[in-house]
């Protein structure tokens, strides 16, 4: 089991938000979540990152790629995630659990999209902590 983080700017989306959703927001908003699924493999990711950021520089499209390749197929179903929103100085802790992608509620028109988890229990949470984060998480 891994531990994944997430850092989401957006003026709109709050830890509220993102805890009532019920997903981790994922803001690749000029791919249609029509052309993502889950288990997407690195031929196919490429080819909609080539495709939809084609006038940015090579070395951004493979970043964009990275990031979708761990975001689709790298994380797996009971793996932990740590997102912080904004500037919010708590990182709020979940457990990616089973479903497909899905549109943010209310950020539909903007095309944020999000995966399923659940938020983690006071107690998991502790001792999630407890194991400590890396530095650059914690800044």
């Amino acid at each position: 089991m891994k531990v994944w983080f997430l850092r989401i700017t957006h003026s709109g989306v709050n830890r509220r938000l993102v805890k009532a959703a019920g997903l981790a927001p994922i803001l690749f908003r000029k791919i249609p979540i029509s052309n993502l699924r889950l288990d997407m493999d690195e031929a196919e990711i490429a080819a909609v990152t080539n495709k939809v950021y084609q006038k940015e520089s090579l070395s951004a499209r493979r970043q964009y790629a990275g990031t979708l390749r761990r975001f689709l197929t790298d994380v797996e179903v009971r793996d932990f995630v740590g997102i912080r929103v904004n500037r919010d100085t708590k990182m709020l802790f979940g457990r990616f659990i089973s479903g497909d992608l899905r549109p943010f509620p209310g950020f539909e028109k903007e095309g944020i999209k999000g995966r399923p988890f659940q938020p983690l229990s006071r107690d998991e949470e502790a001792d999630l902590l407890k194991a400590g984060l890396p530095e650059s998480v914690r800044l």
